[in-house]
């Protein structure tokens, strides 16, 4: 069989299996399964595949037809034009999480965080500041929280220069991935992996990260059966399932995070589109937070909650 009628049979099967996008889906894992390009598949569509090739492809496109996600078959998801590598067992990054990204950013370079403002000195007896590379006083410290694949953390890492990144997820295959992607992208020296739940393996960490940013569960746990079945059945639960309300770890978050930001310092969250008021009054019952945001993502719907850490001693 030629290639483009091999194509045309993976998109009629997953057209039969109910796939969102069948004609795309078909194309990217021809491309996958054949390694070559776009533009290779369209200058020459008639070339006949090879046998081991074609059964290669058939078996991806059947594993797809039973809901495996796209993104796990390939191997990767582009975030914030990073190739990302994602795999069962880490959340797949969503673009509406970049919001996130752009924001952190942002704050960087508009509000001027670094140690010379914030008053963290070289020498400084806080352990974190003991390890290479050396510290400057010009760095940046953030925190990814629940970093599933890096995908965050790599991503503010690319656009700033000077930051050190301090990555922490619960899950060993999560770890793992991010890991992965970081040497794959040369920024392993600029970030540390820690495995815990939440600020568990942060306790020295008081007062030390410039920025805080998250994207928690935050799906309610009886939504999550109402879910397409490669998410609700394909990645992980545990970096779905927000409890009864899609509020469990958000509230742990916002009650926590300050403890561990400087002063003036940034708390970002992603949330889900009906949470933003929820969200939003969590950080004010704490008193500790001031000029707090919801942002919305491109679609309109509200995405990213921001809160600054006051200074000690402000109202």
């Amino acid at each position: 069989m030629n290639r483009s009628a091999l194509i045309r049979w993976g998109k009629e099967y997953l057209e039969e299996q109910g796939t969102s996008e069948p004609g795309a889906e078909a194309e990217l894992l021809f491309l996958h399964s054949g390694g070559i390009s776009r533009g290779e598949l369209y200058r020459d569509p008639e070339i006949p595949v090879p046998a081991g090739e074609e059964e290669k492809y058939r078996e991806l496109i059947r594993r797809r037809g039973e809901r495996i996600p796209l993104f796990y078959l390939l191997g990767e998801r582009e975030f914030w034009s990073l190739p990302i590598q994602v795999a069962p067992g880490v959340l797949i990054p969503r673009p509406e999480t970049e919001l996130l990204v752009e924001e952190a950013i942002r704050l960087v370079k508009e509000c001027g965080l670094r140690n010379a403002d914030c008053g963290i000195k070289k020498s400084s007896s806080h352990p974190a500041l003991n390890s290479k590379p050396e510290t400057r006083n010009s760095e940046l410290f953030f925190l990814d929280l629940g970093t599933g694949s890096g995908a965050i953390a790599l991503a503010i890492l690319t656009e700033i220069p000077e930051a050190r990144a301090w990555a922490a997820d619960l899950s060993p295959d999560a770890l793992r991935i991010a890991a992965g992607n970081a040497r794959r992208l040369k920024l392993e020296d600029r970030i540390q992996f820690l495995a815990g739940d939440l600020f568990g393996p942060l306790r020295e960490f008081r007062e030390f990260f410039h920025l805080v940013v998250c994207n928690p569960p935050y799906i309610p746990s009886a939504v999550i059966p109402t879910l397409a079945s490669e998410v609700a059945r394909g990645e992980p639960r545990l970096a779905l399932d927000g409890g009864e309300d899609g509020l469990q770890v958000i509230r742990r978050v916002a009650e926590e995070a300050f403890a561990y930001l400087q002063a003036p310092g940034f708390l970002l969250m992603e949330i889900g589109d009906t949470q933003a008021e929820a969200a939003r009054g969590l950080l004010a019952r704490q008193g500790r937070y001031e000029e707090i945001r919801v942002l919305q993502d491109y679609s309109g719907r509200d995405r990213v909650v921001v809160a600054k850490k006051k200074v000690k001693g402000q109202r």
